[in-house]
Order: structure tokens, then sequence, then C-alpha cells
């Protein structure tokens, strides 16, 4: 459990990392990239589409490969990005992807995806591997995935966050107590729904609870009907993570206002939390440092290990 507090402290450190490519020679660029990744190892893909709307990335948590045109296969970059290297859907991405001669990165601390790409001259990062969980490594592979993709203007912006960040853990905790005992539902705009399923994630795995996400404005035409039953919703506790940004595109804000005050009404507990950050990307990251300490407190709580992942382990053994 020691080393879950400590990975949280020194998580702004990872954006000093500089990302090397070997077999760069034969890295291809395309307009599109997919992203084929698995639990915590998508997370970083999920933080590009969020924070890059304007490129066109597909991130794919599956095995083989997107059932897409072949036409946008060949348009696409792939980068089959596994922190372990041994994730059994992505290893298949990338197989899939050499077969079909697609345009291929990897991303990996080691494993079978680092010896496909030795094998077959297929760039690749090489992460540090330390003692980190793939949910708290994701500075790292965001790196490795902006390098990857040339985009050199992303690499100085994530920069700027190494050392960068208020001090969340006494907000977490803080958090932690509020949610204890309850299941929290993380509602946020369209634009950060990918935020939620991090939030989500993190509680899951970190916390070993359940934890379920939604977003504005889609929820508001079908989930809320779900919580009109007082005695079914009891348990659950509402957490709207509020942009203030999201407001100048339409009208989240007052959304969330008015869906809280209904909540409220019907005795639901709503914890309203602002994103916080001079950039969007600031934003995104000082949220998921809030979400770690939250989840690892939780789990202090209720005396479970913040770092071990049991079941999934279990699970994979019987596969």
């Amino acid at each position: 459990m020691n080393n879950y507090p400590e990975s949280i402290r020194s998580f702004s450190e990872q954006f000093g990392y500089k990302p090397e490519i070997k077999n760069e020679a034969k890295l291809v660029q395309k307009e599109k990239v997919i992203i084929a990744g698995m639990g915590g190892s998508r997370l970083a893909g999920d933080i590009l589409k969020m924070w890059k709307p304007e490129k066109e990335i597909l991130v794919h948590s599956d095995y083989n490969l997107p059932a897409i045109p072949r036409e946008r296969l060949n348009d696409s970059l792939v980068i089959a990005n596994s922190f372990s290297g041994n994730t059994e859907e992505t290893i298949d991405s990338a197989l899939k992807a050499v077969e079909l001669g697609l345009s291929l990165a990897i991303v990996a601390t080691g494993g079978k995806l680092i010896d496909i790409a030795k094998e077959n001259g297929i760039p690749y990062v090489q992460l540090p591997a330390g003692h980190l969980q793939p949910r708290t490594s994701i500075g790292l592979t965001l790196l490795a995935m902006l390098k990857l993709l040339g985009d050199d203007d992303g690499l100085s912006e994530a920069a700027l966050l190494k050392n960068d960040g208020r001090d969340l853990e006494e907000e977490g905790k803080v958090l932690a107590e509020v949610l204890q005992d309850k299941v929290p539902v993380i509602y946020t705009s369209e634009r950060n729904m990918e935020l939620g399923y991090i939030w989500k994630v993190i509680l899951n795995e970190t916390a070993k609870i359940p934890a379920f996400c939604n977003r504005f404005p889609e929820l508001n035409h079908n989930e809320i009907a779900g919580f009109t039953d007082s005695e079914l919703s009891k348990n659950f506790h509402f957490v709207f993570l509020r942009d203030i940004d999201d407001d100048r595109t339409g009208r989240i804000g007052l959304r969330m206002e008015k869906l809280g005050e209904l909540y409220e009404k019907k005795g639901l507990p709503v914890t309203k939390l602002e994103l916080k950050g001079e950039s969007h990307l600031k934003k995104i990251f000082s949220s998921i440092i809030l979400a770690h300490w939250t989840a690892y407190y939780l789990a202090k709580n209720r005396k479970v290990d913040p770092e071990k992942t049991d079941i999934i382990e279990d699970f994979k053994k019987m596969l």
C-alpha cells in the first residue's frame, strides 16, 4: 500500500520524461489514429481524444481491429499500448496490424509487444517500468503517444505539468469520507465524458467499489428516470465534474445546477467539483490526481490493497 500514495505524490514528475522512439525511421504518420489499449492502458488514449478533439482518434478496447472500412485502416496509425506488453487483446490488435501491413507503433514496458516490435522492425517506445500501475502511469504513456504522433506542441504543453498542481491529498481524503459506503456515479459534460470514465476506472481498481459514469445532456433524457425509486437509489452518491468552459458551447452548467437541485429534493446526495486549471489539460490531470487520492483513502478506510487487483488476475487465469 505504501507505493500507491508515493505514486500519486510524484505523479506530475512523469511529465519530465523524454520518450525515445526505437526504429523511428520506419514510423509512418497518417491522418487518423487508432489507439488499441485495455483497462488502465487505454486511459491515455481517452485523454488524447478528450484533449485534442480536432484529431481523428479512435480508441479500440477489443480484439482484432475496429470494424471500419479498410480504406480508413490504411489511413490510420495504429498505436498498440499495453503497460505490461502482455495484454491479450492488444497483442491481437498489433498482430492484425502487422498482418494487414498497416502503419503500427507500440508503447509498452516490455513483454510480448516489445518482442513483436523488435522482431518486425516496428517503431516503439519502451516505457520505464518502475513500481507504477497502468492507471498511475498515464503521464508517461501520454508523452510516448505524443512523441509517436510528432505532436511537439502537445509535448511542450504537457511538459508544463511537471511538478505542477495543487496539493489535492486532503481534498481527496475528505471526499473519500463523503463517499464511504456509497456507490459513486460520476457525471460530466459530453466534452469531458472520458474523464468521468477515468474516475470510474480508478475507483473500481483502487478502492474496489462499483462506480458508474454518464454525461450531460444525454443523461437528462433517460438515466434520471432510473432514480425515482428512493429505496433502490439510497446507496448512490452523485459527483458532478463541472468545467466552466462547458458553458461556452451550451447550457451544461444550468443542467448540472437544476439536476443537483432535483436530486437533493429527492434525498439523493450530490457533490459538485469544479475542474481547476489554466488549460484543459491541467484541468484533466488535476481531476485525475484528485480521483487517485479519493480512491486511495477509500481503499485505506475499507482496509483493501489499492494496488492489487486479484479478481482481474484470477479472471485472466480462468481464460
